[in-house]
């Protein structure tokens, strides 16, 4: 190898370590601006009455849930809220999930046609209802369509004024409801209140621990952040409350996994901007739901391969957004989502082999050697940021242990998981779009004329 294909290479080595490294510390920012503005949730000086809480409906989609249902329903049931109803919409399972709801809580058929609703959705085969503890309990069967349709059932079929969403396989801290709804409490016009989704650790399991510290940077940090300036764009279904009347305005929730998260923010976003009135999104903190992960590495790896897929296709589908289609506010936390969301597996390969490389190849300390260190300690940074400042919104302050924990599985996530999720992600993005040029090969679409 030459002198000059050898300057070449490392220039290139050194210029996209750097970029991963500035990358992260982009990210660390927007943690320490978020820390400096906070996000209060808004209270009164007392709590309220329980007739001046707003009367809710948890919708939970399910399919072949059989071995969590159960469970997640037991902790609903434990919530501490005077009036919410549930809703459980089985998604055409084929195991005994409907069997076991049914039973265990002794439901009594009833008519299907109260049911219906605006939202186009699969027709319901089944509806049972019951009272468990006080709370009314209901369960509906419809042929397999995908969670989104299964949403769409449960907001035709609801009427209360808002409805939380929740997967079939969480649990719920006991005040979780109450204060996602504090919000609503506060403005009667909020639109969407996002709670705090992390992770139900398991005991020895290592991979669970590192997704622990991926769902405090991903879902807490920003969120709280882009909510201080009103510029929420995503809540997770996997718990959110949403009011009824927007979401039904903005066509209920389209077929695209979890892309929809966004998307459906967007298009109540931009809707109620075509009415002249403000999308009022929030997001609550001390509202706590915990859900389960993957416990091996290929299941995680197929998870966020079809994610980022979902997320690359959103982002793509909503490019308008840019150009203030959903409002002034929803442009720079889009544009971070593209940044740091579509971007990332690109950006952190290529910086991960980048340092990689330099060790490797020895190009002694050089700038290399240096920003591969400086990408596990920024890493380690942000993980104990987001870790700490979460544990401070949720009124329990961070112990030395947790932030030792952290930093730990942080350097474990870097160095040893990420690079294997970034190359599922890469190359389901790549798959993706072969079979999409696949199809448009067969069908004659996206040919010149």
């Amino acid at each position: 190898m030459t002198a000059g294909t050898r300057a070449v290479l490392r220039a290139v080595f050194d210029g996209a370590a750097l970029f991963f490294v500035w990358y992260l510390a982009g990210y660390t920012l927007l943690l320490l601006l978020r820390a400096a503005r906070g996000s209060r949730v808004p209270r009164g000086r007392r709590d309220p009455e329980p007739k001046e809480w707003p009367a809710v409906s948890v919708i939970v989609p399910v399919f072949n849930g059989e071995e969590t249902i159960l469970e997640t329903l037991s902790s609903l049931l434990k919530l501490r809220y005077p009036n919410f109803e549930i809703v459980v919409v089985d998604d055409g399972s084929t195991d005994g999930t409907v069997r076991r709801v049914w039973e265990h809580f002794a439901l009594a058929s009833v008519g299907k046609g109260r049911f219906s609703g605006p939202l186009p959705a699969s027709p319901i085969s089944g509806a049972f209802r019951g009272e468990i503890q006080g709370v009314r309990l209901t369960l509906l069967r419809k042929a397999h369509g995908g969670t989104e349709d299964a949403l769409n059932v449960g907001v035709n079929a609801v009427r209360n004024p808002y409805f939380l969403c929740c997967g079939a396989d969480a649990a719920f801290e006991e005040d979780a409801l109450a204060e996602i709804v504090r919000p609503v409490l506060a403005d009667p016009t909020t639109a969407a209140v996002g709670g705090a989704v992390t992770v139900q650790k398991e005991r020895g399991s290592f991979l669970a621990e590192m997704q622990a510290g991926e769902y405090e940077r991903a879902f807490l940090a920003p969120s709280l952040f882009f909510a201080r300036f009103g510029g929420t764009i995503f809540v997770s279904r996997a718990f959110g409350l949403f009011r009824r009347e927007t979401v039904l305005l903005a066509g209920g929730f389209h077929a695209n996994a979890s892309g929809e998260d966004l998307g459906l923010i967007l298009r109540m976003r931009a809707v109620l901007r075509e009415r002249g009135e403000r999308c009022i999104l929030r997001y609550a903190p001390k509202a706590v739901c915990r859900v389960r992960v993957p416990q091996t590495l290929s299941a995680l790896c197929a998870q966020r391969g079809r994610r980022y897929a979902d997320l690359v296709r959103t982002v793509w589908t909503y490019r308008r957004t840019l150009l203030g289609t959903a409002g002034i506010g929803a442009v720079f936390p889009f544009l971070c989502c593209a940044v740091w969301g579509m971007l990332f597996p690109f950006e952190g390969a290529i910086g991960f082999a980048a340092c990689l490389l330099a060790a490797v190849r020895a190009f002694r300390i050089g700038t290399s050697g240096l920003a591969a260190l400086l990408c596990g300690l920024g890493f380690t940074a942000v993980t104990c940021a987001a870790y700490s400042q979460n544990a401070a919104a949720r009124g329990k302050p961070a112990s030395l242990r947790g932030l030792v924990s952290a930093a730990g599985f942080a350097l474990l996530e870097i160095f040893a998981e990420k690079p294997i999720v970034w190359a599922a992600q890469i190359w389901e993005l790549l798959r993706a779009a072969l079979q999409k040029l696949r199809i448009c090969r067969r069908t004659g679409k996206g040919r010149g004329a």
